[in-house]
């Protein structure tokens, strides 16, 4: 399972962070609010990844 984070930096970026899991997410959170990033939102993405192509 893989956690996707988008939060709104200060400068009016929106930026994109991949982690593993709730712990990991919790701490970037926590990293990018002390930055001074804002509206944050956290998505489960729970697709089997496909190795053939």
């Amino acid at each position: 399972m893989k956690i996707i984070i988008t939060a709104i930096c200060p400068k009016g970026e929106k930026i994109t962070r991949e982690v593993l899991s709730e712990q990991q997410a919790f701490a970037v959170i926590s990293r990018l609010a002390t930055e001074g990033c804002k509206d944050f939102g956290m998505k489960y993405d729970d697709r089997k990844a496909s190795m053939e192509e």
